[in-house]
Formats: C-alpha cells, sequence, structure tokens
C-alpha cells in the first residue's frame, strides 16, 4: 500500500470559525489535545519516514499537502525550514518533493506571495462564491464575514502569479449560475466544488435519506446540473474556468480516465495526515463520524508510514473505491461514482455499509453528463462503441434487478466493523 501523499496539518488552529468545518465544528474535539503548531522535530521525523518508505517502494515522488486549521499561521520561516529538510534528506537519494496548500487566504500578502514562488508552493483557496454565499458560513471567531479578506488574499496572489484556484463547498440554497459568473468575474481560473460533508446520522441542509432510493431528493444534483449546463454552455472559452468535478467525472465517462480522485473513480487512495504532534492518521474528515474516530499511537517520530496500513480504517480509506455495499455493487454507474466519498456513507447502525448519501444527486448529474457528452456523438459512433445513454431511471431500475443477486454473496461484517 504505497501512500504518495500526505496531508500535514501545520497548525491546528484557525482563524476563522466556518460552520460547517470537519475539523472544529463536527463533533469532534480531539484538536484541543495537540501542539497549536508542528515542531521542526515531528517536520524532520516525518520527511525521514518519507525517505524510508519510498525507498522501500522505490517511487521518486511525494506531495506535501499544507493543511489545519490554517496553516499560514505558521510563519515562513517554518516552510523555509522544511523544504531546507526536504533537501538534505530527499534530493540526496532523487525523491523529488511537490508542495501544496489549502488555505482560506486571509492572511495573504505580498511577503508570503515571494515565500509561495521561492519554494514552489501551489495554494488552494476557500472561498463559496459570492459574497452572500461565502458569509453564509465563513465567518471569523467574532461572527464577522470573511469574504473582504479572502477576496483581498486572492487578488493579492493574482498580482504576482496571474491564476488562481479555489475550493467552494455547494451551498444548495444559493444560485449556482450567480455564484460562477461571481467566480468568472475573479478571474479564478481553476474551481474545485465540494458537496457539503455529512452522513446518515450528521445530514447536510436539506438532505433526506429516510425515503427509498428511488423517491429520495435530488437537490444537490440539480444544483450540479444547473452549474454543468451553464459552464458547459459559456461560450466564452478563454476566461472560463475550468472546474475540477466536470472535468474528472467526464474523463471517466468517456474512458480516458479510470483512478478519478477520493471522491470517485476506481482508484486507491493514497494519502494520510500527519497531526502536528506527528501522529499518523487516515483521512481527517472521517472524524464527522466520531470523537476520536481516526485515533491511533502511531506517530512519525516513532513509527514508520507502513504500519498506518495495518489499521483496518487506513485499509477501508486506501481500497475505499472497492469496497462497496451491495447496493452500489449492483448499480451501473458504479465504475465512474466508485461509491462516492467514503465519510458521506457512514452511518452508526451500519458503519459504511451504505451508498453515500449523495448517491440518488451523484447519480443524477453522472446520468445528465453522459447524456449531454454522448449527444455529440453520431448514432452510429455510438453503436459500433456499444455505448447507451443512461436514464436515471433505469439505473435505479438495474440497481434493484441487481441487488438480490450482490446480496446473496456480498459479506456485510468488513464494512459494519466500524
Amino acid at each position: 500500500m504505497l501512500c504518495n501523499s500526505a496531508v500535514l496539518k501545520v497548525a491546528s488552529r484557525c482563524n476563522l470559525n466556518c460552520s460547517y468545518c470537519y475539523m472544529y465544528n463536527m463533533g469532534d474535539e480531539s484538536f484541543k489535545l495537540q501542539p497549536k503548531l508542528m515542531s521542526e522535530g515531528v517536520v524532520t521525523a516525518l520527511i525521514q519516514k518519507v525517505r524510508n518508505h519510498l525507498l522501500k517502494y522505490e517511487s521518486d515522488r511525494f506531495s506535501f499537502i499544507f493543511h489545519g486549521g490554517e496553516p499560514m499561521l505558521a510563519p515562513p520561516s517554518w516552510y523555509e525550514f522544511f523544504d531546507a529538510e526536504v533537501q538534505r534528506i530527499l534530493k540526496p537519494v532523487g525523491i523529488t518533493a511537490d508542495y501544496y496548500m489549502q488555505t482560506n487566504a486571509t492572511l495573504v500578502d505580498d511577503e508570503w506571495c515571494r515565500v509561495f514562488g521561492k519554494l514552489d508552493i501551489r495554494p488552494g483557496f476557500s472561498m463559496d462564491g459570492t459574497r452572500a454565499s461565502h458569509d453564509t458560513y465563513r465567518l471569523d471567531h467574532a461572527g464577522r464575514g470573511s469574504y473582504e479578506s479572502v477576496v483581498k488574499g486572492i487578488q493579492t496572489y493574482q498580482r504576482h502569479f496571474h491564476s488562481a484556484a479555489v475550493i467552494l463547498v455547494l451551498n444548495v440554497d444559493e444560485d449556482p449560475i450567480e455564484i460562477y459568473e461571481h467566480i468568472k468575474s475573479l478571474k479564478i481560473n481553476k474551481l474545485s466544488v465540494l458537496l457539503p460533508d455529512g452522513h446518515y446520522e450528521n445530514l447536510p441542509e436539506g438532505l433526506h435519506v429516510d425515503d427509498e432510493l428511488s423517491q429520495r431528493g435530488t437537490r444537490y444534483g440539480d444544483w450540479l446540473i444547473r452549474l454543468y449546463d451553464h459552464w458547459t454552455s459559456d461560450p466564452d472559452i478563454d476566461s472560463k474556468p475550468g472546474i475540477t468535478l466536470f472535468e474528472s467525472l467526464a474523463r471517466m465517462i468517456l474512458g480516458y480516465e479510470k483512478n478519478g480522485n477520493e471522491l470517485y473513480g476506481k482508484g486507491v487512495n493514497d494519502v494520510l495526515v500527519v497531526e502536528t504532534n506527528g501522529s499518523i492518521e487516515t483521512v481527517d474528515v472521517l472524524r464527522i463520524c466520531g470523537e476520536s474516530f481516526t485515533r491511533n499511537k502511531l506517530n512519525v517520530k516513532t513509527h514508520e508510514l507502513d504500519d498506518l496500513f495495518t489499521s483496518p480504517l487506513a485499509q477501508m480509506y486506501y481500497h475505499s473505491h472497492h469496497k462497496l455495499c451491495a447496493t452500489c455493487q449492483s448499480c451501473p454507474i458504479e465504475s465512474v461514482c466508485g461509491g462516492g466519498y467514503l465519510p458521506h456513507r457512514y452511518s452508526e447502525t451500519n458503519g459504511f455499509n451504505n451508498p453515500s448519501i449523495y448517491c440518488r444527486d451523484i447519480m443524477k448529474i453522472i446520468t445528465h453528463m453522459q447524456n449531454h457528452i454522448f449527444s455529440h456523438f453520431s448514432e452510429e459512433a455510438l453503436e459500433d462503441m456499444n455505448i447507451h445513454l443512461l436514464e436515471e431511471e433505469r439505473v435505479i431500475e438495474q440497481i434493484f434487478q441487481q441487488l438480490p443477486l450482490q446480496l446473496s454473496r456480498h459479506s456485510y461484517q468488513y464494512l459494519e466493523a466500524f
């Protein structure tokens, strides 16, 4: 189980208090036990363990994703020390390190942009679209909106690098077209759209899963369809932002890509998390499943990265697009969906033995995209490729036709152990 990237909790605190944050406002308060910043000793031990891991598996590239909390609460000198240790420990054995950062952008200034350029750190900025949409959830600790400071930080970055990538958490009550046009007006060149985190015991706003699958609403899927249709019909090729979700799904629908990412597709999830104290853990979003859900006794000071993968939870996450409930295994779009994001499948009753809480929404956007993409092909070409246009109702019908077969051979024990 090769790991090619790690999310580093550089800081365990944040200068914002976003209401939907899985770190601080989804029930797990174990962050309070963590040091506020990752120490230099933890940095050195981590990079040494990365070296050991990659040499063992004969791999020569690793991605460090600086995260938090807010990673820019650590000073620029912290990142310069980190890079110096990478050059000292990894470069002599032929390992290349890539640096990424996820930040709320409020602290970006000219000095930080100098650091980004010097160390080749590629940041992504968290921003939820228009002022109204953004300030609904992304507040500071005094309850004030952060929109102005975020836009100021992004524009400062753009003055130095002429581009910016934004991650947006979907707000189903806001107009997707208005949000798209606003993002475009800010000259954002890459947009990632995320579904709000939640599971069967803690559902996002406007989501209901009590009904049978065939009867569930699709507010989030409908929102994504409106965004997709507007994006694909936008004739302004030179300035329209790329939307990562749609680009990735389209490549999988067309067969250009199989693996996808941790949200969709059939790849493995080869990323782990290192906390400020050096703890090695499975992806931190799983904390929404319960207090200390991802905690263990592993630490970069005393353990190798491989030790994490003896954990059932880490194995479940690594193979989550292949360890699926019977409903997912019966679904004709499973090869594209991959069961969705693992944390979104959790329930206290069944563990991970459930389809995603967004199952119908994902089904709706994928079938809509498949129909749109292949509408540009001739009937003869589709027949030659043995491709059939999908209808959402037919997908559900096929699931229930195949479900008895999957139920008879599927083992629930592993999925329900969590």
